[in-house]
């Protein structure tokens, strides 16, 4: 019930576009079929899908042809799909009441193609250079990816396939990551995932004990995400929680960040504030808190920025850290839940273009997987080293290269440009129908002499 309340908030302003703009599919000029894509892709950007599906679904196969995110970050690449799919649909509308093919739009949808796909083939062919580059003259960053595959206690597993002595209570991140640092001495991080662990960092004092105690003998930076009681909420008696990052130093030195983008009606409950009773409509929904501050944290001279869970799947997240002086994008998720299906992959083609509108390299540390690297050029490492649900660590190498000045637009940038793009062809609009009138009536003049 919960999913179908949230897909039908969601595809509410969808459908309204799509009423408004039904006609267009079977009339108006050509140039009308850019507006479409416009008006679907600023609507995106203002009204995000948290689950985009068929949109991203196994895009990370084909990196090459999905260049296009760098020049205005993932609503650029929509705005090409929606224009393809709209050519698509006005083609095969024509042909099945002309019976015959459009050439105008025919010959429109070979040159929106080839624009994606030529001048995106070169510049993926010209970070995979940047990138070799850096791995030939050392400027990498190396990190040990820990997926310990923790199940949930209120798991399904009939729907979730963990092997059956796979417990909530097999805490099996200290020994994983000693077995990465133990093979691998020269790593710079240690990354644990979100995991579905009672009790935060700060907020348990003997979990908070026992890792401190352990990173003194560890003797590497650590990286672990824990959902945190904040203080307001331990003042007040409340139960909302911050999904906050921590990094951890040998030292004792500590820095965190908070997961800032919040998913509505499952991390939290619009207007619960002034409408009390959606808690009792909605009682499964969880009490998060969202952070404020863009700070990145640092190793050494290496700063990173976090994604936390559904962060990666909104482009304003990876934009921000990387105007912020992020060198690397990381994802701290559990996807558990989702079992082997297709939301697995949906989540990671989204990551992959996190790296590619960014031009940053991108860590994804999954609790039951994918946990991989992604470099700028939109190649993964890493992938498959750990089957889904099974327990490991997945050592990467990335490149440390200065990311795109395209993905430090700002996010108003597209629709500017959109404004602009509808501008010219309203104006190309009115201007034919001055041409169709003038020549109509000219027509009239004649027949009458």
């Amino acid at each position: 019930f919960l999913l179908l309340v949230a897909a039908l908030w969601s595809s509410i302003p969808y459908g309204i576009a799509a009423f408004v703009s039904r006609k267009w599919f079977s009339e108006g000029s050509g140039r009308r079929v850019v507006l479409q894509p416009v008006l679907f892709t600023v609507l995106l950007g203002v009204w995000p899908i948290p689950f985009p599906g068929g949109m991203y679904l196994a895009l990370y196969e084909v990196p090459w042809v999905f260049q296009w995110a760098e020049v205005g970050g993932s609503m650029a690449l929509h705005f090409w799909i929606f224009l393809t799919s709209f050519l698509v649909a006005r083609i095969v509308h024509g042909a099945l009441s002309e019976r015959v093919l459009p050439r105008g739009d025919s010959w429109q949808l070979v040159a929106v193609l080839a624009l994606m796909i030529i001048p995106g083939g070169l510049r993926y062919r010209y970070w995979i250079d940047r990138e070799e580059t850096a791995f030939r003259e050392g400027q990498v960053f190396r990190a040990a990816l820990v997926q310990p595959a923790l199940p949930a206690p209120e798991i399904d597993r009939e729907r979730v396939p963990f092997p059956e002595e796979y417990q909530e209570n097999d805490i099996w991140l200290i020994p994983i990551s000693e077995a990465a640092r133990d093979k691998h001495p020269d790593l710079q991080l240690v990354i644990w995932p979100e995991v579905p662990i009672r009790g935060g960092y700060l907020s348990d004092p003997k979990r908070e004990a026992m890792i401190d105690s352990w990173m003194a003998t560890f003797r590497k930076p650590l990286l672990c995400c824990f959902a945190e009681m904040s203080l307001d909420s331990r003042a007040e008696g409340s139960d909302s929680q911050r999904q906050t990052v921590h990094l951890l130093e040998p030292s004792g030195s500590r820095q965190q960040t908070e997961k800032k983008i919040l998913i509505p009606f499952s991390e939290y409950l619009p207007f619960e504030d002034r409408i009390p009773v959606m808690r009792t409509l909605f009682p499964r929904v969880s009490r998060f808190e969202g952070g404020t501050e863009w700070k990145p944290l640092s190793v050494g001279s290496v700063k990173l920025g976090p994604l936390v869970c559904y962060e990666d799947m909104f482009p304003k997240g990876a934009r921000r850290w990387q105007r912020e002086g992020a060198d690397l994008l990381i994802s701290l998720s559990n996807d558990s839940w989702f079992g082997d299906t297709r939301m697995q992959d949906i989540r990671l083609a989204a990551g992959m273009l996190c790296a590619i509108e960014t031009r940053l390299p991108w860590l994804r540390c999954e609790n039951a997987g994918y946990t991989l690297a992604c470099l700028p050029s939109g190649r993964m490492k890493g992938e498959g080293d750990i089957p889904l649900f099974r327990r490991g660590f997945v050592m990467v190498e990335v490149p440390l290269v200065e990311g795109s000045r395209a993905g430090r637009l700002p996010d108003w940038g597209l629709a500017l440009l959109g404004l602009a793009i509808v501008a010219t062809g309203l104006l190309g609009d009115h201007s034919g129908g001055r041409q169709k009138r003038g020549s109509a009536a000219k027509a009239g003049r004649g027949a009458e002499g």
